[in-house]
């Protein structure tokens, strides 16, 4: 996702790979998502889970269960 526009062509890639996943019953992580545009953009095509900057940078393990124990529940 990560330097794609969330309606530039280049992200007609992004949604033909999640119609394919879906068809195959296949669960899919949007990776690289940088801005509320693109985590949005993906949702509307149908991803429900991703990871990027937008939530977190890369983390050690002691970090992310930091991180974690800070999220609120759901």
């Amino acid at each position: 996702v990560s330097g794609a526009q969330a309606e530039s062509g280049a992200f007609e890639i992004a949604r033909t790979i999640l119609t394919l996943a879906r068809h195959l019953h296949l669960a899919t992580i949007a990776e690289g998502i940088e801005t509320t545009a693109q985590r949005d953009a993906m949702r509307g095509a149908g991803c429900e889970e991703g990871q990027g900057y937008l939530f977190s940078p890369p983390l050690d393990a002691q970090a992310f269960r930091d991180w974690l124990a800070q999220q609120p529940r759901t």
